[in-house]
């Protein structure tokens, strides 16, 4: 019986609600024979690892050999390769029934975009060849979005699956993810890559434990759903995947609407305007949302939010060579921040504002109270950014290379402190076309900038 398996109260808990799929895994493990395949829909890591011990631990399966394999690399092309070879270097034990269960494939799955990887390619491929190479059953373990990847991926390896077994996922399990998601700092466009589609994964996980299903009300958990909506458009975003970044923007939209939220309906807007702006053809688009979420920031009476959507559209503009619309957007926007206590937003405006100056020195001052800002909050990520994009052309601009070099260099110092791979790239580059032009004498004294013995190392913060 099952209950006769000893457990922690988290984990007894957790198997007592997935009674029936843990059943139904079990008869698969104690009857199944030869090649044949069971699906566990399991969405974390933890919750596997109970599934895996309450499979190995009960009466029903002590003639068991349950081997493990783990193919977590996102590279990975063939999977009967691997399998083989690890099964190569496997000792069975004598008497028992090997059953393999795999474990990493959602890495090389993928968690969006298009569905013809190479992994799920050569899985329909090779089909007829597991069967003649892999003589156990085997158990793939694979999260929700993986599943579901998989079975319109590689039709025809799904179509061998004797069991789809699927387990709800533990309450403590969903706590934990939404913890690494939101209580531990939402992603930078300072992480890393894998740092970024870890948190991806971590995020597709979190929303299919808040979707509904179709027979339960539909503003079921919105708020949480509301949350992992916007992160998710954020995530996509910070790794230029606007398509999905749009996506889920709209559904936060969508369920923002359905629930009556005006500042949320107004985030939505403002995120997908700005993706708008980043396409060459879509500014008039962009414009149009940031009208239409600074009318809900105004009715919902968020500052902030009207703050940045008036920065926006004034980005917008000036981009579209309307400088003097756009130098009013700015100088309404930095008037909240400052109402607000906006230090970033302030700062970036200032930036935009010096951009605007037709004089270069003019626009110098304005970096400067910039730079001053973010020494102030202890923005490292900024002051690097500022140094290269905008005290840097401006020197160059008035015929100062010396000092276009040592903000170039300054800033290098500071990306390479946080390890922002872009931004070292940028300033190394930029250096190598200066050293080829005849460098003037120094000339006026370059702004001092930071305190080069001790840099707080804090994450890149925006006004966003």
């Amino acid at each position: 019986m099952l209950n006769e398996v000893p457990l922690e109260d988290s984990g007894a808990a957790f198997l007592g609600f997935n009674f029936e799929a843990l059943a139904e895994l079990i008869a698969f493990v104690d009857f199944s024979e030869g090649f044949t395949i069971a699906i566990a829909e399991i969405n974390f890591s933890g919750d596997a690892d109970r599934v895996m011990e309450a499979v190995r631990n009960h009466p029903r399966t002590q003639d068991v050999d349950l081997v493990e394999i783990v193919l977590d690399d996102p590279n990975l092309e063939f999977v009967l390769d691997a399998v083989t070879r690890k099964l190569e270097q496997l000792t069975i034990r004598d008497g028992l029934k090997p059953v393999l269960v795999l474990r990493g494939l959602e890495q090389s799955i993928g968690i969006t975009g298009d569905l013809s990887v190479k992994v799920l390619r050569n899985l329909n491929y090779t089909r007829e060849q597991f069967r003649l190479q892999v003589p156990y059953p085997m158990v793939v373990v694979l999260p929700r979005f993986a599943v579901q990847r998989l079975a319109v991926g590689a039709r025809d390896f799904w179509a061998w699956a004797s069991a789809i077994v699927r387990f709800q996922s533990a309450a403590g399990s969903v706590s934990q993810a939404r913890s690494d998601c939101f209580e531990s700092g939402r992603i930078y466009s300072s992480d890393r890559l894998p740092v970024k589609q870890e948190r991806l994964e971590l995020l597709l996980r979190l929303l299919e434990e808040y979707r509904p299903l179709v027979s339960e009300d539909q503003l079921l958990n919105a708020t949480a759903r509301l949350e992992v909506l916007e992160e998710l458009g954020d995530a996509f975003d910070s790794i230029s995947d606007m398509r999905q970044a749009s996506k889920y923007y709209q559904q936060f939209f969508a369920l923002a609407q359905a629930v009556g939220d005006e500042n949320a309906q107004a985030n939505g807007l403002f995120k997908v305007g700005r993706l708008y702006y980043r396409l060459d053809d879509r500014h008039q688009d962009a414009l149009e949302n940031y009208d239409q979420a600074l009318v809900l920031y105004q009715s919902s009476k968020n500052r902030l939010g009207e703050a940045n959507t008036l920065k926006a559209i004034g980005d917008v503009l000036q981009f579209l060579k309307q400088s003097q619309d756009a130098l009013n957007r700015y100088e309404t926007a930095i008037e909240i921040y400052r109402q607000v206590g906006a230090r970033l937003g302030e700062a970036n405006t200032l930036i935009a504002i010096g951009d605007l100056e037709k004089d270069p020195k003019n626009g110098l001052k304005r970096f400067d109270q910039a730079m001053q800002i973010y020494q102030e909050v202890g923005d490292q990520y900024s002051q690097a950014r500022i140094l290269a994009t905008s005290f840097a052309p401006a020197y160059i601009k008035l015929g100062q290379s010396y000092q276009a070099k040592e903000a170039y260099e300054k800033a290098l110092q500071y990306f390479e402190e946080i390890d922002l791979e872009a931004g070292i790239e940028l300033c190394k580059n930029k250096l190598r076309n200066l050293n080829q032009l005849p460098i003037n004498p120094r000339g006026s004294v370059a702004p001092k900038i930071g305190n080069d013995r001790t840099l707080p190392n804090k994450k890149p913060q925006f006004p966003l």
